[in-house]
């Protein structure tokens, strides 16, 4: 995968060689090249991978082909696409301000809450965007998880000419189906688990904000005039609900390096948030990287220099068993340092993961209200435009 930002759109490249590019080239000699041509149509004409376009690509290749294709079958089967646009994006907005949107980090991401969605729409073809939204929180904050979300049965014949490969099946007692908590299955084949890094306590964090959201609307006899949409995009109040924090903050001496540095922290989190839960502690994360420049102790940046250093603050919320007295982290800290951060090849100097538990008066609310209260005006402003986003 190739991750960039393009004018502040975060893309994701993946990479698939076809076999046999006839149609490929047919579709190119047909389509004028944006970078080429002056002459562009006023609709673009997206070209639809089919089955016949996985022939001969390995494991990597069909999954990389399937990240559109699940979007391309979402476009083609949701009864109305606008109906469908303008709840996805809400749901997303309200995600990213609740701190639960990251696949990364073991939550939800774009193609699992896409498949959600469609999941409603398909159910409820009529019904207008904000039935649907409403329809969304009420149907998955009492989802009997882990039953999984499916919006056609499970792709396990594969087209003919193509590997069979293994699709995602709970029953197969050689594979790690039935341990995933949180199934949300792709509609093209092979059906697989778009979810299966979510946690336990990840989940625990989805389903409390989709119980509010569900109070926020109305509760679940509540009519549309009843809903408060405001209140759905509200900044997150969950820095008031923990006494205790976990702070994790990601340094770097430079862009560059605090870049590499903080997307492998980041691959790794997971790995820290399931290893503190257990019978004494519970771990509630919220899925922000709160960025911000730093001067090093003792030290100063030269104003020669491009850039400086920068670090990222990560919290996660802990909650202790009733009746502890004391505990210490140190057992979960030093197991996740040693073993999955300290050792890694590409580490530099200056390249420092810090770790704290925080009492909640004691956290830097200046830079938590900085990145929440900055979140809420955006959302707002893009749900605000009738879901014309091109998010």
């Amino acid at each position: 995968v190739i991750k960039l930002t393009v004018h502040g759109i975060h893309v994701d490249m993946l990479f698939g060689r076809v076999s046999d590019d006839t149609r490929l080239r047919d579709y190119q000699s047909r389509t004028p090249n944006p970078l080429l041509s002056s002459v562009q149509p006023k609709t673009p004409v997206e070209y639809i991978i089919e089955d016949s376009d996985l022939l001969g690509l390995d494991d990597s290749g069909i999954r990389s082909m399937n990240g559109v294709r699940v979007t391309q079958y979402i476009m083609e089967n949701v009864p109305n696409f606008q109906t469908f646009r303008i709840v996805l994006v809400c749901v997303k907005k309200w995600a990213s301000i609740n701190g639960i949107y990251s696949n990364s980090l073991g939550f939800l991401g774009g193609v699992n809450f896409a498949l959600m969605v469609a999941w409603c729409c398909k159910r409820y073809p009529k019904h207008q965007p904000y039935a649907i939204l409403r329809i969304f929180f009420r149907t998955f904050a009492t989802w009997s998880w882990p039953s999984p979300v499916m919006c056609c049965p499970i792709q396990e014949t594969p087209p003919t000419g193509v590997a069979k490969m293994p699709a995602w099946n709970p029953r197969n007692p050689s594979s790690r189906d039935a341990s995933h908590i949180m199934p949300i299955i792709t509609p093209v084949y092979p059906s697989m688990n778009s979810s299966y890094n979510v946690g336990i306590p990840q989940k625990r964090r989805i389903q409390e904000e989709l119980v509010r959201a569900v109070h926020i609307m109305g509760g679940e006899d509540g009519k549309h005039g009843d809903a408060d949409w405001r209140s759905l995009f509200k900044p997150s109040d969950f820095f008031s609900r923990h006494a205790n924090y976990l702070q994790l903050t990601i340094r770097g001496n430079n862009e560059e390096d605090f870049t590499k540095w903080l997307r492998f922290c980041e691959s790794r989190l997971r790995i820290l948030i399931s290893g503190l839960e257990g019978p004494e502690v519970r771990a509630w994360p919220f899925a922000k990287f709160m960025k911000r420049d730093f001067t090093p102790e003792g030290g100063s940046v030269s104003e020669d220099e491009m850039d400086g250093p920068q670090e990222a603050v990560f919290f996660i919320g802990l909650r202790f068993a009733v009746g502890l007295e004391s505990i210490s982290l140190k057992k979960y800290s030093s197991d996740f340092l040693y073993n999955h951060i300290n050792s890694w090849e590409g580490r530099k100097p200056g390249m420092d993961l810090l770790m704290a538990v925080v009492l909640q008066q004691d956290l830097p609310f200046d830079l938590i209200e900085q990145h929440v209260k900055s979140d809420e005006s955006s959302e707002a402003a893009t749900v605000e435009t009738d879901g014309t986003s091109s998010d």
